[in-house]
């Protein structure tokens, strides 16, 4: 029974951040977007989706960095 409680808090918490991730990511704060998955890295530092969204929002914000031009 408690691991049940434990995965439905997980899946509620990682939903919240997503959540308030895109709403940060609607309003073009996209630094405060990086921090919110920085400190969910963390968290769950083993969830794909996580490091995913993290590697994206880094990229945006330092693309220039990246380009070959």
């Amino acid at each position: 029974m408690l691991l049940g409680r434990d995965t439905i808090r997980t899946e509620q918490t990682q939903h919240d951040i997503y959540k308030t991730a895109s709403k940060l990511q609607e309003s073009s704060d996209y630094a405060s977007t990086e921090k919110i998955f920085r400190n969910a890295f963390l968290i769950y530092p083993n969830d794909a989706v996580m490091i995913l969204e993290l590697a994206g929002y880094y990229w945006h914000l330092h693309d220039s960095l990246f380009r070959l031009s």
